[in-house]
Formats: structure tokens, C-alpha cells, sequence
């Protein structure tokens, strides 16, 4: 895996790479990882649920990411931890906008709503929740990136 020290892209990964009723990657998840991580430096965020980690390895997703972070709770404090300063560019890829969209826009990064799935009802409600891209599948993301 190439880094890139100025560009970044944080992943959410339940139902925004996974898929848990299907209990597989969503279509072209393995192919968007497998671009960005040649021109980004890749990181994953997940809740600290059941065994994620041991399905991240075995979906075998884990080589794309610089690291990968399973967090109690997602805040802008522990997302800021992740990124830190050293970027320029900082995507945040997320299918909540009361989550993940809101902590990227709040850290200044440019958010991209996976409207899909469980949570695609979820309409922005406050200013800081609009994401900047909305797209219905991952595979807008290689034109978006």
C-alpha cells in the first residue's frame, strides 16, 4: 500500500463497506479500497461491537487501511485523534449523517453521504449535518476522489 502523506480518507464500515443483512462487502467496496489506497492513506472507523475486527480481516479489507479504529463512541475529539494535522485533504465516507458526515464537516473535511440502507431516511436535520456528495453506491466514489 502506497501512502500519500497529504490526502486522507476516513471509512465508515457497517453498512458503508458492509453490509450486515447480506453479510458481505457492498457492491465495488473492494474495488474503491483497493484505488484509494494507492493515492491515500486509508483509515477505518467502526463501533466496538461483536467481533468487527476479526471481520475486517476476514472480509480481507484490513490491507487497505493505514489503521483501523473501533471506537466506543465516533466524536469529533477521537475522529481529530485519527486524522490529526497532516493532511490537506480528508474525505470522511459515511451512511449517517448524524454521525459520521456531521463530525467530517464539523473537522472541516469534505463528507460524502452513502444514502443507503438502514439509515438513507436520515435527512440532514441541522446545518452541519449536509454532507458535500450524496451518492446511492460506492462506485461514484472513484469519479468523486
Amino acid at each position: 500500500m502506497k501512502t500519500n502523506t497529504h490526502k486522507a480518507i476516513v471509512f465508515d464500515f457497517m453498512r458503508t463497506l458492509y453490509d450486515p443483512e447480506t453479510r458481505a462487502l457492498l457492491p465495488y467496496a473492494f474495488d474503491v479500497l483497493e484505488y484509494c489506497s494507492t493515492s491515500y492513506d486509508c483509515y477505518l472507523v467502526s463501533y466496538d461491537e461483536g467481533d468487527r475486527d476479526t471481520l475486517v480481516k476476514d472480509l480481507g479489507i484490513d490491507i487497505f487501511f493505514k489503521k483501523i479504529f473501533f471506537l466506543k463512541r465516533k466524536t469529533k475529539k477521537t475522529f481529530g485523534k485519527i486524522i490529526g494535522n497532516s493532511y490537506t485533504v480528508v474525505y470522511v465516507i459515511g451512511d449517517r449523517v448524524e454521525s459520521e458526515i456531521q463530525i467530517g464537516n464539523r473537522l472541516g473535511y469534505t463528507t460524502i453521504w452513502l444514502q443507503k440502507g438502514k439509515f438513507q431516511g436520515r435527512y440532514p436535520i441541522h446545518k452541519n449535518e449536509h454532507p458535500d456528495y450524496c451518492i446511492q453506491s460506492l462506485e461514484p466514489l472513484l469519479k468523486i476522489l
